[in-house]
């Protein structure tokens, strides 16, 4: 995954902040996301070797670097959206959650209307949260005037393929933990499979026993 972002939490992507910027013949797809650590996306890339050979599933696989877990889709556009940027950044800078843990433990297909079937991971189970991390994300995006693209509902899960065929839930052999440290705004490049992280927020670590 590219990078405009330099870790500083109230940095800014290296843009100009005023109009739409500039049109490039390419679409910018920006949304919130949960980026896995090095330990999960090895385990999201065992898992979508294991499905490739147990199941002979066909069609587009998802590269590793771009292994993600939406949060807030904020639309798809021809040209470069600085200004959204601008507001999704200042949405973001305000959040205060501390960090938690999800789990996925099956794997399922979404229904498709253009006959590729998104295979994903997802947990069989509700994680409260990281509902209530999404409604706390939600609220902000709304405040900056971010809500037309926004869903009153959420699946979260992480998509390994783009199936021309469609597959039947199962549980995984092993559930995936994964430690949701901290989340990011990402632009994709639609038609170049391409993620650019435009911002990285960390969340508060949770104080472990014997050291509160």
């Amino acid at each position: 995954m590219v990078s405009k972002y330099d870790g500083s939490k109230n940095a800014m992507p290296q843009m100009s902040l005023f109009g739409l910027g500039n049109k490039t013949g390419i679409e910018h797809n920006y949304f919130f996301a949960l980026s896995p650590g090095s330990e999960v996306r090895a385990q999201l890339c065992l898992v979508a070797e294991e499905l490739r050979t147990a199941h002979a599933l066909n069609g587009g696989w998802v590269a590793s670097e771009r292994y993600h877990l939406t949060l807030h889709h904020l639309g798809k556009f021809p040209e470069i959206r600085t200004d959204l940027v601008a507001r999704a950044i200042s949405a973001a800078n305000k959040i205060q959650s501390r960090a938690f843990e999800i789990k996925l433990d099956k794997f399922m297909s979404f229904d498709s209307r253009t006959g590729k079937f998104p295979i994903v991971l997802a947990s069989s189970t509700e994680s409260p949260e990281l509902k209530n991390f999404w409604q706390l994300l939600k609220n902000n995006l709304l405040a900056v005037r971010l809500g037309e693209h926004l869903m009153n509902n959420f699946t979260p899960h992480a998509t390994l393929l783009y199936s021309r065929q469609p597959s039947k839930e199962m549980p995984l052999p092993e559930p995936i933990h994964w430690p949701v440290k901290d989340f990011v705004l990402i632009e994709s490049l639609v038609g170049k499979s391409e993620h650019i992280e435009l911002g990285r927020w960390p969340l508060t670590e949770l104080c472990r026993e014997g050291n509160q």
